[in-house]
């Protein structure tokens, strides 16, 4: 049990530790296609505290960075959608 809490440990300083968005989607991703992605339905299966909490950390901050990742297509959408609205603005014509 202490190397399934070590190892999700560890997959959390790893994933959460850049500050660069993409990158920590990167090394997430990397992990799940590694095999975690199969193995988290066990994990949240087995009754321990610790290995709880570190899978409710991988959870927490895997949507935090989807939430961060949808803002930044939101506003790249919007940037392609309406491209000349910041040249039009008013403050920009006075």
């Amino acid at each position: 049990m202490i190397d399934k809490v070590a190892c999700m440990q560890l997959i959390n300083a790893l994933v959460t530790s850049p500050e660069d968005l993409d990158f920590r989607l990167h090394i997430r991703n990397e992990f799940m296609r590694c095999g975690l992605k199969e193995r988290l339905p066990q994990l949240k299966c087995i009754k321990n505290d610790a290995l709880d909490i570190q899978l409710k950390v991988f959870v927490e901050h895997k949507e935090e960075d989807m939430i961060e990742f949808s803002h930044r297509f939101d506003d790249i959408r919007a940037e392609l959608e309406y491209p000349f609205e910041r040249r039009l603005m008013p403050e920009t014509l006075g």
